[in-house]
């Protein structure tokens, strides 16, 4: 398959910036703000003594852009500029008319239009994570005759992990479980990968985690969702302000804890027509993500080796959704389109890169044998 003409998908990204431009400006239009960017340009330590460390490292960082660039507009054309270059250059090597469709719909949703062009700290965690898949993939299906790369990826998760703290967590468990399934053999599967089915088998699992971790420890398992609760609570919906520790951790709540972590409530529709963005957002992106992985799927269905290590992969990254994302997500509607940023290069850019390497593996192969 060919790959998408480097001046077509260059195009693509003048417009998407034009894109962005545009997004920022309706959504301090419609909204009066630009997600934090208040926050990380305007606070004073003063004012923000209970803020975290991280939190005030980004302060620094962007109100010392701001004083070199002077004004806000001037620091958010900078970041964009800055952003979509970096993507551009990062990217381009992996997209071709294949799954071009899937990265253009994930490259145009508004988390990250939004929270990876302005001043947050998804955009400072954004780039070294899709710098690390990168890695992580290449590591998976090439030889490694360099060791600068795996390096690096050993220089990115310390510092991924430290930014985000547990957001980075499945990053970790995934280098460990990279190493493991390169190296040892897991065995064979021959049926058909089915990505809905597997995402189903993945919700039970951790359903059955947050309940066992709940069981064991409590204590700990309970201040956890007060502080949750307290950090991202939402009053604005009645249906979020029940979330106390006896709701989040009865198990026939799962379905609607993840439901509401991806779509806003009634009332914060009826309260915020302009939500209704947040709910194309979320099928756009469930449609990307489950597309991406049955192609990965489909180029691997005489692979029975590869096929089991596919099943595990997605597993994994799906038990790690539903605990981590989708179950803290589930307190905050906004909160959770900005989580999303730090999940979007594990879960979509993952399947899409590993399977345009794959392909490339498979033409070098062709052309050898033709030699």
């Amino acid at each position: 398959m060919k790959s998408i003409k480097v001046n077509n998908f260059l195009s693509f990204f003048l417009y998407r910036l034009i894109a962005i431009f545009l997004f920022s400006g309706l959504t301090f239009f419609v909204t009066g703000k630009i997600a934090d960017l208040e926050l990380y340009v305007d606070c004073t330590y003063d004012g923000c003594e209970n803020y975290g460390e991280t939190t005030l490292i980004a302060m620094e960082i962007f109100q010392f852009l701001k004083s070199l660039l002077l004004t806000k507009i001037l620091l958010i054309i900078f970041l964009a500029s800055l952003s979509s270059t970096i993507l551009y250059f990062l990217c381009r090597r992996f997209v071709d008319k294949n799954n071009f469709k899937y990265w253009a719909l994930v490259l145009i949703s508004p988390c990250l239009l939004i929270y990876t062009n302005v001043p947050t700290k998804e955009l400072i965690f954004f780039y070294p994570s899709l710098i690390y898949i990168i890695l992580e993939s290449s590591f998976l299906i090439y030889k490694q005759n360099n060791i600068i790369p795996t390096l690096l990826k050993f220089s990115i998760l310390p510092f991924m992990f430290y930014w985000r703290g547990y957001f980075a967590a499945p990053y970790l468990v995934l280098a460990a479980l990279v190493i493991f399934l390169k190296y040892v053999d897991i065995g064979k599967i021959s049926i058909k990968l089915d990505t809905k089915i597997i995402l189903i088998f993945s919700f039970i699992i951790s359903t059955l985690l947050i309940n066992i971790f709940h069981i064991f420890y409590r204590e700990f398992f309970e201040l956890g969702i007060e502080y949750l609760n307290s950090s991202f609570s939402n009053l604005s919906s009645q249906f979020r302000s029940e979330l106390d520790y006896s709701f989040m951790t009865d198990p026939f709540n799962s379905i609607y804890i993840q439901y509401i972590s991806l779509f806003p409530t009634l009332d914060e529709l009826l309260n915020k027509p302009h939500q209704l963005l947040i709910v194309l957002e979320s099928f756009i992106l469930i449609y990307v993500f489950i597309g991406s992985w049955d192609n990965l799927f489909k180029i691997l269905k005489k692979n029975k080796s590869a096929k089991k290590m596919s099943l595990v992969l997605l597993t994994f990254i799906g038990v790690s959704y539903f605990t981590i994302y989708g179950f803290v997500g589930s307190f905050n509607v906004g909160s959770a389109q900005r989580f999303r940023v730090n999940f979007i290069p594990l879960g979509i850019f993952f399947p899409l890169i590993l399977e345009k390497n794959i392909r490339e593996k498979h033409n070098q192969k062709l052309q050898s044998l033709k030699r």
